[in-house]
């Protein structure tokens, strides 16, 4: 160990002991608690702060402010339990009034009873009690299987009174009234069960148009084309004939909401075979034209007489809106078969049609004729996307696999018709 450890050890010794000196030894405190520190300051050295407390004036002034906010709380709660009960007593006032008018317009029947009713209290099970109810009347007035109280015995007695007052006249007039409107509910009843109907098989012709586009040769085309307009002669003679028979020399207004579907529906695919057939829009005198009927020479009335189902602009225009759907679906199956020119027709076809429509206008304010422009917009849309993804992408397949560009734009163009373009949803929407 050398001489500098030496000393650095005398060093740290001399420090412990002066740190033990200056350190004084404690004893037991007087008061036991020997945790505490000493006091080292006096009491006057103590930094003093001003009371928590306040005067009597300001405590009175508190109190009264609580007691006025504690009134107003209770105020509002009396008035708002007040409120209550005088709603609950409206509520039950409205009821009683509602049942005394439903008893006031219940169609009663006086009936008489076949036996004496049986003596009730103060007289016994004897004939004395008995003999009390048997001096009455043996009729009486009964609701149902239940006798009635003096009150409903009145009321019903009042009313049958006013009911015998009414004059005859009166009261054949109202069973003509009640007769006709039973025959109207009956109709408006038929008429849209045939609507129905209608609907049905017009879906069926459209399904069998679609076909055309997976027939091989013109021959198969023209057949399609023939069926279907022998199943439309069908729908007009089975169907139609018998609405124009229900709607004889009767205002077709009051039945319109009753036949709109099937008429749009008609229409719909009236125009669709039309386009097929020579790529133009039908209009309403030609389907006004195969809606008119002869009754036969059988018929019991009026035999010979013409009748018919009348079109209005509003069907006629909400049903070649409808159209905009079935020849965008042409458009895309006929892209599918590898037929390209097609979609090409379509696509004018349609931008003529929303031009129409745009210049018509919705003046009459048509919910669904305003709907029906809006959807007959994206149909042209996704027709034109088609055809600039067929035109793009013409120029970079070979020739020997074009069938895969149809399948490959046909798959995109669904996808756009379905809501979720791979690109730019945009794409056509400057033709508008």
């Amino acid at each position: 160990m050398t001489s500098r450890s030496k000393k650095n050890e005398d060093g740290d010794n001399s420090e412990e002991v002066e740190t033990l000196k200056s350190e004084e030894v404690r004893g037991l405190p007087k008061s036991g608690r020997w945790w505490k520190d000493p006091k080292k300051e006096r009491h006057s050295a103590i930094i003093k702060v001003k009371p928590l407390k306040s005067t009597w004036k300001k405590k009175m002034q508190q109190k009264a402010v609580m007691k006025a906010t504690m009134d107003l709380q209770t105020e509002i709660r009396e008035k708002r339990k007040a409120e209550k009960e005088a709603k609950k007593e409206a509520r039950l006032e409205q009821e009683k009034r509602r049942e005394e008018n439903i008893k006031k317009a219940e169609i009663v029947q006086f009936m008489m009873s076949d036996h004496p009713r049986r003596g009730g209290g103060g007289g016994g099970r004897g004939r004395g009690g008995g003999a009390r109810h048997n001096n009455r009347d043996s009729s009486s007035l009964a609701y149902g299987n239940q006798s009635l109280n003096p009150a409903d015995e009145r009321q019903l007695k009042e009313a049958a009174e006013r009911m015998a007052a009414i004059p005859d006249t009166d009261r054949n007039l109202f069973l003509d009234y009640q007769a006709e409107l039973d025959d109207k509910h009956d109709r408006y009843e038929r008429i849209v069960k045939v609507s129905r109907d209608i609907t049905i098989s017009s879906k069926r012709i459209i399904f069998l148009l679609h076909r055309i586009t997976t027939a091989k040769t013109d021959a198969e085309k023209v057949a399609i084309l023939a069926e279907a307009s022998e199943r439309l002669i069908a729908v007009r003679e089975n169907l139609f004939f018998v609405v124009a028979k229900e709607l004889e020399d009767l205002d077709q207004n009051q039945y319109n909401r009753a036949i709109t579907a099937g008429i749009q529906e008609y229409i719909e695919v009236c125009s669709f075979e039309m386009f097929l057939r020579c790529r133009k829009l039908i209009n309403r005198d030609e389907i006004q034209a195969d809606l008119v009927f002869i009754l036969p020479e059988d018929h019991p009335e009026n035999p010979g007489k013409r009748v018919s189902v009348q079109v209005s602009v509003a069907d006629y225009l909400c049903g070649i809106g409808d159209l905009g759907g079935e020849l965008m679906r042409f458009a895309i199956n006929s892209i599918s078969a590898g037929d390209f020119s097609a979609p090409i027709d379509v696509a004018d076809f349609l931008r003529g049609m929303y031009r129409g429509c745009l210049f018509i206008g919705n003046s009459w304010g048509s919910k669904e004729f305003g709907q029906k422009t809006r959807v007959l917009k994206q149909s042209t849309m996704k027709v034109e996307a088609a055809l600039y993804e067929l035109n793009v992408r013409r120029s970079e397949v070979p020739e020997h696999m074009k069938h895969m560009l149809a399948d490959f734009i046909a798959s995109r163009a669904h996808s756009y018709a379905a809501g979720q373009p791979d690109e730019d949803p945009d794409i056509g929407a400057g033709h508008f």
